[in-house]
């Protein structure tokens, strides 16, 4: 039996420049498998928190030298002669070791890069695809079968605002597209939308930098600026709005939202709710946008809830900072639900197990199921597999631009040429 010989971790940076965990697990046949976690700020309150060194002289208190030596000196010889395939049992004995809910002894970010390692290795021993591998865990783990139906649809972003980019006020713009027959298919037409909208941006004299997703971020004036810009890209190279594209934004409401209500640039004072959700449902209607995420305050649950009750039908109304993944939030929030999607980051809960746990609990409730990644990326492409694996709805990786967003959907390219080709 292939068991694992050793775990050794280090630090590495994400792509914000913050330090985060990489890894390597070596299994006693000579194999090597590595990994490497994206940063995940929680605050610990819904999300499992990452644990920080929290010495301000050394990278600002954001080190993960604790970390680290729980991994090698701790965790790493309970794991000797371990078989990599029990999954279930060794994140289930990390999170009894850690004996917190937000996972604050042993650290979120930890127990995560340990649960991914142990997951490719498991891979590896059953000489698998990782996504296959990881397919079978959820139906053995969930007793629920599901099959490569469907390849998860990509949500590009084309514009980043928000904490992105302090630029606009809402956090991301994005770009989807009908199911198409391939990943090069859709990746083309972003391709060429891309293009034009920077061709665009130039022949205005703007700005085209990129933000923390890879997308543009000129400081417009106007939160529907971008909308502007992405319709006239659209309508010149003959595409249609809600038929061969279509829009989607991440509001991100908690970060222009406090007590006065809601502030947004193109307006002189704060708009009451009722005022902000006129404007809102004015942009919906005027840019025909069905992707809506985080579209108010969390201390604004009566806007959530008149949403839903009126265009449940029409949208798709997307929680993501308003759960952080929580288990026990979506069960609260089932009693009175005002979401029909839902992202899913398994940064959020620290296991794979919890995650794929937590995912069936969406699709037996019909949810839509959106994979993300975070801000705080690294080029380790588990994520993908991850998303194909449990047959996400969509994914939501970022831009087609910036090295540790660009992974992901090559990784992607080549896992739909292998399902491709085994059908």
């Amino acid at each position: 039996m292939i068991t694992i010989r050793k775990i050794y971790a280090w630090q590495i940076f994400d792509s914000n420049g913050f330090p985060t965990l990489a890894g390597i697990l070596e299994l006693s046949n000579g194999g090597i498998v590595s990994a490497a976690i994206p940063t995940t700020f929680s605050d610990g309150q819904k999300a499992a928190l990452d644990l920080r060194d929290n010495n301000i002289q050394f990278f600002g208190g954001y080190s993960v030298n604790k970390s680290i030596y729980y991994i090698n000196n701790l965790i790493s010889p309970k794991l000797l002669n371990v078989d990599p395939r029990k999954q279930k049992e060794i994140d289930y004995w990390l999170i009894n070791a850690d004996k917190t809910k937000n996972k604050s002894i042993l650290g979120g970010n930890t127990i995560l890069l340990i649960s991914i390692l142990v997951a490719k290795a498991g891979a590896v021993v059953n000489q698998l695809p990782l996504y296959h591998y990881l397919n079978q865990f959820y139906q053995t783990i969930n007793k629920t079968k599901i099959d490569f139906n469907n390849l998860p649809r990509p949500i590009f972003n084309l514009f980043d605002g928000g904490k992105h980019a302090h630029t606009v006020d809402f956090q991301e713009y994005y770009l989807y597209f009908p199911p198409s027959t391939s990943y090069l298919n859709l990746f083309h037409r972003l391709f060429l939308i891309r293009e034009r909208v920077k061709e665009d941006l130039i022949n205005l004299d703007i700005d085209t930098s990129v933000g923390t997703m890879g997308g543009f971020s000129p400081n417009f004036k106007s939160n529907i600026d971008p909308f502007e810009i992405l319709t006239q890209a659209i309508n010149e190279l003959g595409f249609a709005n809600s038929v061969d594209v279509f829009f989607g934004v991440d509001f991100l409401a908690d970060n222009f939202f406090n007590e006065s209500g809601y502030r947004l640039r193109e307006f002189p004072d704060f708009l009451s709710k009722d005022k902000y959700y006129q404007y809102l449902t004015k942009i919906l209607a005027d840019y025909k946008i069905i992707f809506i995420e985080d579209p108010f305050s969390e201390f604004d649950k009566d806007s959530w809830k008149k949403m839903y009750q009126k265009m449940n039908d029409q949208l798709y109304i997307v929680a993501d900072k308003i759960l952080f993944g929580n288990k026990n939030l979506l069960k609260k929030y089932f009693k009175d639900i005002f979401f029909n999607t839902i992202v899913v980051k398994p940064s959020y809960l620290g296991t794979i197990t919890e995650t794929m746990e937590l995912i069936d609990i969406i699709k037996k409730n019909k949810l839509t199921l959106v994979i993300g990644s975070n801000s705080g990326e690294v080029n380790d492409d588990f994520i993908a597999d991850f998303s194909v694996a449990v047959q996400a709805d969509f994914i939501k990786f970022g831009a087609l631009t910036r090295g540790e967003r660009v992974a992901k959907y090559n990784r992607l390219l080549k896992i739909e040429d292998e399902v491709v080709k085994s059908r």
